[in-house]
């Protein structure tokens, strides 16, 4: 096993998925299965699953599930799980944040446009309108109504079957793991929205009309003119 310096999302993918150690010290990464992290200067992680991430300096890291992080020096750690495991040194901070409860809820926590009894969510896909990180892509219309026989409840986690979409900001994060990608704005019905104990900005729901397709989202403002 070696520490292996990655400047990028894809270089971190790799690094981990050879078994070795990846280092990080500038930019935005996420942490995915039983990978591991080590995170310097002004990096931020995100860590799922049964990651662990080691943090020094002024590094920022999210954690979830059952996530382990372990930080030293004035780290910024922000808690979003019961089941993550923290250790810290005493000039650390800790946020730890408690479930999200509903949709009510959501709208409060993060910037979401409404329209009226709709939500006008957002998501990340590829240039040939595919759904990122799934085995089994979806593919979504330039336009129109989407349906998914297939919601999973709120307890079944945020990654668990349903049309997934988030704020925009969230889906841009997302995206920028992947390179090359095109951003979906939507509308879909508050009441057929499922938000899930584990949510860090992702909803699901089983129908979702698509209203256009973002292809320059590095000048797109969600909010201008509203």
């Amino acid at each position: 096993m070696e520490f292996i310096e990655c400047k990028t999302q894809k270089d971190l993918e790799k690094c981990c998925k050879a078994g070795n150690i990846a280092v990080v010290r500038k930019g935005i990464f996420t942490a995915y299965g039983s990978s591991q992290v080590t995170a310097y200067d002004s990096s931020q992680v995100t860590a799922y699953g049964s990651s662990q991430v080691r943090a020094y300096g002024s590094s920022q890291v999210t954690a979830y599930d059952s996530s382990q992080v372990t930080a030293y020096g004035y780290v910024a750690i922000t808690q979003q799980s019961d089941a993550a495991k923290i250790k810290k040194s005493r000039h650390c901070k800790l946020i730890q944040v408690p479930p999200i409860s509903d949709i009510d809820d959501y709208c409060e926590r993060y910037p979401v446009e409404k329209d009226g009894s709709n939500l006008i969510p957002y998501k990340a896909v590829s240039p040939k309108l595919k759904s990122l990180c799934s085995t089994t892509p979806i593919k979504y219309p330039k336009k129109g109504v989407i349906k998914n026989d297939k919601l999973d409840p709120p307890e079944a986690g945020s990654c668990a079957n349903g049309l997934h979409f988030s704020h925009f900001d969230w889906a841009v994060k997302f995206g920028l793991q992947y390179g090359d990608f095109v951003i979906l704005r939507a509308r879909v019905a508050k009441d057929t929205i499922v938000v899930s104990p584990d949510c860090d900005g992702k909803i699901r729901t089983d129908e979702a009309e698509i209203l256009e397709v973002i292809t320059d989202w590095q000048h797109y403002n969600p909010f201008e003119g509203k």
